[in-house]
């Protein structure tokens, strides 16, 4: 028997089960619409949907008003209907059967398409999309709960942050964690800065953190070589200068038997980090996660950065770039949520972005401040400030602290979870590690009174140290 004839057996079945007991109708049409019945069958069964007032003489008569073919077949199977839960059963059936023979309808046209397609990826992207759909089905029978129904599990996931946190935080960045209270499965997080302004340090930091942490961690790096990103892993590791990485003969010997000793150290280390420099389009770098985050149990996923990413086919049609990035950043964030991983994906500032680091200064890929969970800017403070930095504001108070050309402001640009609009200040140093400062802010009258002049402020704890 073939699949189509399978298919009608299975809709005869259906019928049967309707002239048996015509109050199942209702139920039958809110799974299966009457579009995916066999067009022999389409005209009864849109009669029969169509029917308020439905019993089994007006189910016989619309059978023998369109001369249905299998009528005694109707009437045997209505006989031997066996009651509750049994046509949900051949509903699955008939469903089961129908996806059958679209998934292989599907491989078809696109056997007939490869022939004469050039472009393989572009085939693999748009066969892997009508797939996604077909198996976006399977979730048709889960049983929908209201929120009141779901009350006990909230509940006890509260308990359990009581007990356990189970968001990620940095070690080294306290501000940072105390602007997101941790990161959690499914964030998405922009990274954002102007040309040179520390953005690509400070996101990898960040991975390099995490990944100390035993959270296994891969990094997209899309602008630099595979051996630029090692050799700036290894100098932030090993707290060595990246330019004497770059050129050994700058070392000294002592600074020789440091460093051997270093990479031997790091060999002995378990640390889960997976680096991959070559430019990859969004299908290649989606289906590169996909198979991390399940075989390779990868929690976080650094990218550097979005303008990077290749275009495919499925954003042929864009207008304009700005509109591909702004699909490229809600994409990301599907894929993150999806595969229960955390993304941090970088963006350019434009040139105005060098002084006023806002989201509104993201070069081309605007988007991504709706996309992100949060967003976060980073900047150097500008050469022509220096030796003045007392007269620079930072969380609207007037800095006291003396800062350095090496020295960065970290900004909340927005946040879906928490407050946006913290800032902190970390200092850059030769091995390219960014250490979070503790700053000082001027006095004002009204903190005379409470604390003494210059006393370290910790902006995030609100409180004098």
């Amino acid at each position: 028997m073939t699949k189509l004839e399978l298919k009608t057996e299975k809709e005869i079945q259906l019928l049967g089960y309707l002239i048996s007991s015509p109050g199942l109708a209702t139920e039958l049409f809110s799974k299966v619409p009457v579009e995916l019945i066999s067009k022999d069958f389409q005209i009864v069964f849109e009669e029969i949907k169509e029917q308020r007032n439905l019993d089994k003489i007006s189910f016989l008569h619309i059978l023998k008003k369109n001369n249905f073919p299998k009528l005694a077949e109707v009437l045997s199977i209505g006989s031997q209907y066996t009651g509750e839960g049994f046509l949900e059963k051949r509903i699955m059936e008939f469903y089961e059967i129908t996806d059958s023979i679209k998934t292989e309808n599907i491989f078809k046209d696109l056997l007939e398409m490869s022939k004469d397609s050039l472009t393989g990826l572009s085939l693999l992207t748009d066969s892997k999309e009508l797939i996604e759909k077909e198996l976006e089905k399977y979730n048709r029978f889960d049983k929908e709960i209201t929120f009141s129904e779901s009350i006990d599990a909230i509940i006890e996931r509260m308990e359990k942050r009581n007990t356990k946190d189970d968001s990620i935080k940095t070690r080294n960045f306290p501000a940072f964690n105390k602007a997101t209270t941790g990161l959690n499965e499914g964030n998405l997080i922009g990274i954002a800065g102007a040309f040179k302004n520390g953005k690509t340090t400070f996101a990898l930091n960040i991975a390099l953190d995490l990944a100390s942490q035993n959270i296994p961690t891969a990094v997209f790096s899309l602008e630099m070589s595979l051996s630029e990103i090692q050799d700036k892993i290894l100098a932030h590791k090993i707290e060595i200068k990246y330019e004497a990485l770059r050129d050994p003969k700058q070392l000294s010997e002592i600074e020789r038997a440091n460093l051997n000793k270093a990479l031997n150290k790091l060999k002995s280390k378990s640390e889960r980090l997976f680096l991959f420099d070559r430019l990859f389009s969004l299908a290649e770098i989606e289906s590169k996660i996909k198979y991390l985050a399940k075989w390779e149990s990868v929690k976080v996923i650094m990218i550097d950065y979005i303008g990077l990413i290749k275009s495919v086919s499925k954003f042929k049609n864009v207008e304009n770039r700005e509109r591909e990035l702004s699909q490229i950043s809600q994409s990301l964030k599907i894929i993150a949520k999806e595969n229960n991983v955390i993304i941090f994906i970088l963006a350019q500032l434009n040139r105005t972005g060098i002084k006023d680091a806002t989201s509104g200064n993201l070069a081309e890929s605007l988007g991504l401040a709706r996309d992100s969970d949060f967003l976060w800017t980073i900047r150097k403070l500008a050469d022509e400030n220096l030796g003045n930095y007392q007269k620079i504001k930072l969380n609207g108070k007037e800095l006291a602290t003396t800062l350095t050309e090496n020295d960065f402001v970290v900004k909340l640009d927005s946040s879906r979870h928490t407050k946006g609009g913290n800032s902190f200040v970390v200092r850059l140093e030769e091995s390219g590690k960014f250490n979070e400062l503790m700053i000082s802010y001027a006095e004002t009258p009204q903190r005379q009174q409470t604390a003494k002049r210059n006393e370290p402020y910790n902006y995030f704890e609100n409180q004098y140290q």
